[in-house]
Parts: structure tokens; C-alpha cells; sequence
């Protein structure tokens, strides 16, 4: 009997110390806003009305800035300016902001694990974005390489978990399509072998004990598509091995109560993923927020794709609410003056 007590206080204990109470602006659900992509010389009006919002949250899904170099120290101009954005200051002060890289502020150009300086650039990285993250999260290994966290917060009385990945640091090179040498674009095809890694041995096993969790609902953030198979540029299929092998955890962790936010690809979409039964996993794709490609051609279709794509500037927008118990959420794209333009619901 009393260890049965002692374990249910365990138990209890263990939920409010690692997963911290939050207040939403709206009493009735909880608004994340998420976006990728935003250039520190580009005008970026998108953060105002992001900050019309009033989000809980707004997640920063890589491109933070673009100042490609090999030499981190040169990026520090482009972090400054981008601090230094009126919008993008105010936006800070109103919401809690959490932050992941991708490749044109981690390092250069579609770059991964071979960055000679990727170490150095994390800790510039965390010296600007660091100091707008509470204490509690400690990014990256125990070693301090890589940037991926995760976080499980309190509202209503359920526990939701945010798991960011760094597909950056760890990754290992890519297979270019024999074609984008002449094209003089940086395109890929899959690569199927076992000796590729998109996250790393320690990030992988850390990211299998965050899924085991028992929580209401997750979140995963990945910088690039989980889910698109058939667009030719960075994405999860490039190591097709590693694709699967992450959507099978996914699918033996509660799968019904995970969604995949993602960045990257300077255009808007929503997949979904048939997993158990009738469930399909769900993924929405929100780039850019400041700096979109008209001149490429960006769509591409997909059978697992949610209609066509959106190439304007967007962010996205995530609404969860607990009616009775259950969980509910609402997943949109909008355009720079707020208007809708697509979304998905559970």
C-alpha cells in the first residue's frame, strides 16, 4: 500500500516539475503561431499582424536569417539587424518564442554535419534565441552539440509536448540528382543507405524516449518536410530509411495526438499521412514569412498533399482547445493580412 502511494506521488510530482503551467490569452484555446523563413533585410509586416494574433506561442521553424557563410562570426550582423526589427522586438515582448535553425542560419546552403564550424555557429545561434527561452530548456546533447529540445507545458490540465529536431548538426551529406549538376539547382534524390543519419545516434535515442512520454498531445517540429516524397529538394525522402523509421515511431506513440509542423520550402502545404485505420497523420508546411520565390516553380504533387500549395507569404497558425475531455485543434495557413487560405482539422 505505501508504495503504492509513493509511486502515484511520484508520479504526480514528476508532472509538475517538468511540465510548467501555462496561461493562454484566449481562456478558450491555445494559439501558436509558427512561420519559416525570414530574411533580416527584407520588410517583414507579417510580424505585426502576428503580433494581432496574440499567440501563446510563436515558433521560429529555421532561416531565422539569411547570411550564408562558413564563417559564424559573419553572421552576426544579420542577428543584430534582425533584433534590432521594431516588428520583430515587439513580437518578442508579446509572445514566448521557441526556435529551431535550418540551413541558411545554421551554416550555408542545404549544409549538414560536414560544416566544419557548426559548433561555433550553435553557440551564436543560442546566444541570440537562447536568451528568449526559459532556463529549463537545454539544448542539444549533453556534450552541447546540436540545438534540439523539447518542452511539455501544462494547460487545462493537459499535458502538451513540443519536440524540436535539429536536422542540421547530425545530418549526413546528401545524394544531388545527376541532373542538377547541369541545372546549376541543388536537387536530390533519395538515398536509401543504413549508414545515413538524418539526426544522429544520441539525438535519435533521445527522441525515441521523448515520444514515449504519456502526453495529450505533441507536437513535433521538424525544419524540413517529414512527409513529401516527391518534391525535389531537401527533405526526410532523401534519407528514406530515416523517413520511415520515423514515421513508425510516430505511428507506435500515440499517433492521434501528433502533429508535424515544418518549414523550409518557400511555399505553404498540408499533408497528411494514412497511419493506423482510418487516422492520417497530419503536417503543415508554413515558409515564407518574409521572402517568397515566385520565379521557381515550388508545387509539386503528391498523393499524400491537401490540394495546392500556397507560394505567397504566410505563417501558420495552431489552435488547440479540451471540450469534455477531448482534445480539439485547428491547423491553418494565412496570408499577410490574416485571411485563411487554407487549414485542416481534428
Amino acid at each position: 500500500m505505501l508504495t503504492k502511494i509513493y509511486y502515484i506521488s511520484f508520479v504526480l510530482i514528476s508532472t509538475y516539475l517538468f511540465s510548467y503551467p501555462i496561461h493562454s490569452a484566449d481562456l478558450n484555446g491555445l494559439k501558436i503561431v509558427f512561420g519559416s523563413c525570414l530574411h533580416q533585410d527584407k520588410p517583414s509586416p507579417i510580424l505585426a499582424q502576428i503580433t494581432r494574433e496574440k499567440p501563446d506561442y510563436f515558433f521560429l521553424l529555421g532561416d531565422t536569417i539569411y547570411l550564408d557563410s562558413l564563417e559564424p562570426e559573419e553572421k552576426r550582423v544579420a542577428y543584430q539587424k534582425q533584433f534590432q526589427n521594431i516588428q520583430f522586438r515587439q513580437l518578442t515582448k508579446q509572445t514566448k518564442i521557441r526556435a529551431i535553425w535550418d540551413d541558411h542560419d545554421y551554416g550555408i546552403n542545404d549544409s549538414g554535419g560536414e560544416y566544419e564550424k557548426k559548433f561555433e555557429s550553435r553557440n551564436l545561434f543560442l546566444e541570440f534565441f537562447g536568451k528568449l527561452q526559459p532556463k529549463h530548456i537545454q539544448p542539444g546533447t549533453k556534450n552541447e552539440e546540436g540545438i534540439f529540445f523539447s518542452e511539455e507545458v501544462l494547460w487545462k490540465g493537459k499535458r502538451i509536448q513540443f519536440i524540436f529536431l535539429d536536422t542540421r548538426y547530425f545530418r549526413s551529406p546528401l545524394r544531388r540528382s545527376f541532373w542538377s549538376y547541369f541545372s546549376g539547382k541543388k536537387q536530390y534524390v533519395a538515398d536509401d543507405s543504413k549508414d545515413k543519419s538524418m539526426l544522429g545516434d544520441e539525438q535519435w535515442e533521445w527522441l525515441s524516449s521523448e515520444m514515449k512520454k504519456k502526453v495529450d498531445f505533441r507536437i513535433l517540429v521538424s525544419g524540413i518536410q517529414v512527409i513529401s516524397q516527391t518534391q525535389p529538394f531537401e527533405k526526410w525522402e532523401n534519407f528514406s530509411a530515416e523517413r520511415i523509421r520515423l514515421l513508425n515511431l510516430i505511428q507506435t506513440n500515440n499517433p492521434q495526438n501528433t502533429i508535424l509542423i515544418s518549414g523550409d520550402r518557400h511555399i505553404a502545404e498540408i499533408y497528411q499521412y494514412p497511419m493506423t485505420g482510418d487516422f492520417k497523420l497530419t503536417e503543415v508546411t508554413s515558409s515564407s514569412l518574409n521572402l517568397p520565390l515566385p520565379f521557381l516553380s515550388l508545387d509539386y504533387d503528391s498523393e499524400f498533399k491537401l490540394g495546392e500549395g500556397y507560394p505567397d507569404v504566410n505563417y501558420g497558425v495552431l489552435e488547440i482547445d479540451f471540450k469534455d475531455g477531448v482534445l480539439n485543434w485547428n491547423a491553418s495557413i494565412r496570408s499577410l493580412e490574416g485571411k485563411k487560405v487554407m487549414d485542416v482539422s481534428k
